[in-house]
């Protein structure tokens, strides 16, 4: 019996892309193909690698204690908070299990993440819970973690203080505290609180004493001279009693105070902790409290550096000093720290300028960038972590607490394009000392300290277990001294970046530049793994002096030979990892197209973006949309042990995709799709890691990787300019969005002869003057003058070319016409065109995407200006923001 045709059947040309935008057709062919076999001379590798991690150090050492603690928390369970000097991890158990003081780099003070028994952790805890949820507050830093069960919902808020911008320091300065504040929103919850420091990588002794707290006579009359603050008003007690915790380099204590609410005042106690201590091998005794809140009840615990004490014979100005960094716990000084800490991250998030598609996971990654900071140089570590496993049981566990110059261009085009430029502006002065800095050779280091030191020398804490046995635990990074030529590429990519997006850069810094370029030709031929092309516009963008202008650019044109020539495989049509190793894939060749060596639409490019689409079993580096550095089957780096994929370089795939994108609607479809994708593999709170294992897990520089939130920031669909404004529309945001577009057109000023187009507005201002002028002359009413500079004002908006236009649900609120904006409130989008001077420049319609055309009203009509389709137009990773071309 023969079946008629069905209807869903439809034509080859229809049903051969099998795609649905979620993958290439190429992915899909290859996926129905066998693995083919590898070049001669090359085998899988995998099962020696896999053996090459000591499974003995997975297995729980059976000398230990039985009862040793809590486990360690799966990676992507912790948070972040800084104070722009320092960080802390934060669990979703209410534990603190990393944290260096007093900056970066210096040793940790809780270290459990590395070492469950002797790390040392700092944890409050409801002792019943069912569910726990951990999340930012808005627009900011500061972590809230919420514990909820039947009997009661509890939450601790967790931030390190800063102080708001312009702050007056010498009574108000930063404290560089670790706040916990807990408080009970329903029923009744009773806690657990532990404090075990372990100091110095946990390798120097303690001891914990509890004193009592005297309030000396100046905090006395600082308290008695509190008048603004209405004190007795509110239910509270500071502690008399704090736990000193002295070590032979730092000396830390524990103090609390208490908020009573609508209840009678909790108690809380806290005792020395001594049990233990040689099961857990921790160096000294800790601290312990249980402890009962009620609804509208809080506690507010402090971990801090003891200030040195002032003598009595101090004069004012020491005596007020220490006074302002070590103030009494008062409920007013605490709610004070609460409101600059949040105040400080609100404004700085409000100076973003992004408005497009993803601004949430953007903003997320600026704040993270923003605490990876180190704000007296204005140095950018690339994490803020140390000895996290790129493979669990692993020997690949970094330090990466240090400034990669590799970095630079990622880093300050993020903060350029986000609007963050005082932080762009910082970070290139850091980088501009370096570059005065130079090696007895010439050349720079890969890395450096946050103060600029160069020698990090590396070496092992063996006494720590590692993240759930993986060991070696290191600090210190050896590569630090390493050959790495392509970081001088990125350098001057990032000041050439810097130069046209910020500001000029010195002379001096030009003549740096030209050192390290000599120093490129000259060693560009040394044994290397990276070879990237030069760039060499700064010469000619600023006409500075370049008497070796010829020789650079030869050696240019060398190494995009050699790169041509020797690093593509014709035979498997890929670029390959290096001249070396040709029939290796490797993921760097990424960045091609983002820094223009290349079409983004090459055809080279292409087939080995396609062939890096492939599964690592059929010679690619994609897994589940995750990309990996190289084929972790059949490249040997000489370290052994295994790795993830890295997030990176997923992102770079992703931009890759995109520009390609601009000319093949599927390309970018598929990597709108990978994208997506990947923003799920980041945390509960929206933080992603250096690598991502096959099985999903976060791996490596967990959280604060650098690298990661450049990529994604840097990931943008939507143009610079093209921002969507929803809701009712203030009056603030609506200047604030004449600021953001008037910036742009001053970027180039309007072509023609201003000079004539000033002077037939000024001859028209001068006859309508006369013409009003005579009427009140017959009228006799002075407010017929007021019409003058209305006037005046209304058509001084016709200067630069720019017209407003109000638009809802597709419908115009106002005729495109020339009117103060200052009527116009309720907007639900507003759509500001340029006239035929400038390229146009829009907001995404919400109701109607389609393009549509508009005609100025005055001075004739001139050609229309079409609205740009940002879905047809994505930003590219390093284009600048739209030029602001005429119309001819």
């Amino acid at each position: 019996m023969s079946s008629s045709p069905s209807a869903y059947d439809e034509n080859t040309e229809q049903t051969e892309d099998r795609s649905y935008g979620f993958q290439l057709e190429s992915e899909i062919k290859a996926q129905e193909e066998k693995p083919e076999d590898l070049p001669e001379g090359m085998h899988y590798i995998a099962d020696t690698r896999r053996q090459s991690v000591d499974q003995k150090l997975c297995q729980p050492d059976a000398t230990k204690c039985k009862d040793s603690g809590r486990e360690y928390l799966p990676i992507e369970d912790y948070a972040i908070i800084g104070n722009l000097r320092t960080v802390a991890l934060c669990g979703t158990d209410g534990s603190i299990d990393f944290f260096c003081y007093p900056q970066f780099d210096s040793p940790s003070v809780f270290c459990r993440l590395l070492d469950k028994d002797k790390g040392g952790h700092f944890s409050i805890t409801p002792t019943n819970y069912q569910s726990n949820r951990q999340q930012y507050l808005p627009s900011s830093n500061i972590l809230a973690t919420r514990f909820m069960s039947d009997d009661g919902v509890s939450q601790i808020t967790d931030y390190m203080h800063l102080p708001t911008v312009n702050q007056r320091v010498s009574t108000k300065p930063l404290l560089p505290w670790i706040i916990r504040t807990v408080e009970v929103i329903r029923g009744t919850v009773e806690f657990d609180l532990e404090c075990f420091p372990a100091f110095n990588y946990a390798r120097d002794t303690h001891t914990t004493e509890i004193v009592d707290h005297k309030v000396g006579p100046c905090e006395k009359s600082h308290l008695e001279s509190m008048q603004v603050y209405p004190e007795e008003k509110t239910s509270y007690y500071a502690g008399t009693k704090r736990v000193v915790f002295k070590s032979k380099t730092l000396t830390m204590d524990l103090r609390h105070i208490v908020k009573c609410g609508d209840l009678e005042c909790p108690a809380v106690n806290i005792t020395i902790d001594k049990a233990g201590l040689v099961c857990s091998g921790l160096k000294g005794p800790g601290a312990r409290s249980r402890f009962t809140l009620q609804e509208s009840q809080r506690a507010t615990f402090i971990f801090r550096q003891v200030p040195e004490q002032v003598s009595d014979d101090a004069d004012i100005v020491e005596k007020k000093h220490h006074l302002a960094i070590n103030p009494p716990l008062t409920a007013s000084l605490m709610e004070a720290l609460f409101r600059q800490t949040a105040t400080y991250w609100q404004t700085w998030v409000e100076s973003s300028i992004y408005r497009g598609r993803w601004r949430e996971p953007m903003l997320r990654s600026a704040l993270t960038l923003k605490l990876l900071t180190y704000e007296p140089t204005g140095a950018v570590v690339a994490a803020a972590t140390f000895g996290i496993p790129e493979a669990i049981g692993g020997p690949r566990n970094w330090d990466y607490r240090y400034v990669w110059v590799r970095d630079a261009s990622f880093t300050i085009y993020a903060f350029l394009r986000l609007g963050f430029t005082k932080e762009a502006e910082r970070y290139m002065h850091f980088i501009e000392e370096r570059c005065n800095d130079l090696n007895d050779d010439g050349s720079l280091n890969i890395m450096y300290s946050i103060d600029g030191s160069k020698k990090l020398d590396e070496y092992e804490l063996d006494h720590l277990d590692g993240y759930r046995s993986s060991r070696p635990v290191r600090i210190g990074n050896g590569a630090y001294d390493h050959l790495q030529m392509d970081i001088y590429g990125e350098l001057l990519d990032c000041i050439y970046l810097y130069n046209k997006y910020g500001s000029p850069v010195s002379y001096d810094m030009w003549c740096s530049v030209r050192k390290l370029v000599n120093y490129v030709c000259d060693n560009y031929y040394e044994p290397d793994m990276s070879i990237w092309e030069v760039r060499l516009r700064l010469a000619d963008k600023r006409v500075f002096p370049c008497q070796d202008r010829d020789r650079w650019m030869k050696i240019r044109d060398e190494i995009y030979e050699l790169v041509q020539t020797k690093c593509y495989n014709k035979e498997l049509k890929m670029f390959s990892q290096s001249v070396e190793f040709p029939e290796a894939l490797d993921a760097s060749t990424l960045i091609m197209p983002l820094v223009f060596f290349m079409s983004p639409t090459d055809p080279r490019l292409l087939s080995t973006i396609d062939k890096m689409l492939l599964p690592p079993e059929k010679g690619g580096l994609v897994a589940n949309d995750l990309v990996f550095r190289y084929n972790f089957l059949t490249t040997d780096d000489g370290v052994g042990g295994l790795e993830g994929a890295f997030s990176m370089c997923t992102f770079w795939l992703v931009e890759a995709l995109t520009r390609a994108g601009k000319y093949d609607k599927k390309k970018l479809k598929r990597a709108v799709a990978m994208f997506e994708k990947m923003l799920s593999y980041s945390n509960h709170v929206g933080l992603f890691s250096e690598e991502v294992a096959r099985s999903g897990e976060l791996l490596a520089a967990y959280n604060l990787d650098r690298s990661v939130r450049l990529a994604l920031i840097n990931r943008q669909f939507d143009d610079q300019y093209t921002f969507e404004l929803k809701g009712y529309l203030s009056l603030q945001q609506f200047c604030s969005a004449l600021c953001l577009f008037n910036q742009a057109t001053r970027q180039k000023p309007p072509p023609g002869n201003k000079l004539i187009w000033l002077g037939s507005l000024l001859t028209a201002w001068l006859f309508i003057t006369v013409a009003i002028y005579s009427v009140w002359q017959q009228a006799k009413h002075p407010s017929v003058l007021l019409i003058i500079p209305l006037l005046i004002v209304l058509t001084s908006l016709n200067i630069r070319g720019i017209n407003y236009r109000f638009s809802k649900n597709g419908l115009d609120l106002v005729s495109p016409t020339r009117t103060s904006f200052l009527c116009f409130k309720p907007v639900y989008a507003i759509i500001i065109e340029f006239d035929n001077r400038y390229t146009a420049l829009t907001s995404q319609q919400f109701n109607d995407p389609s393009e549509d055309t508009f005609y100025p009203s005055y001075l004739g009509s001139p050609a229309p200006v079409h609205v740009v389709n940002t879905e047809k137009h994505p930003s590219m990773f390093y284009d600048s923001p739209h030029p602001l071309k005429s119309f001819d």
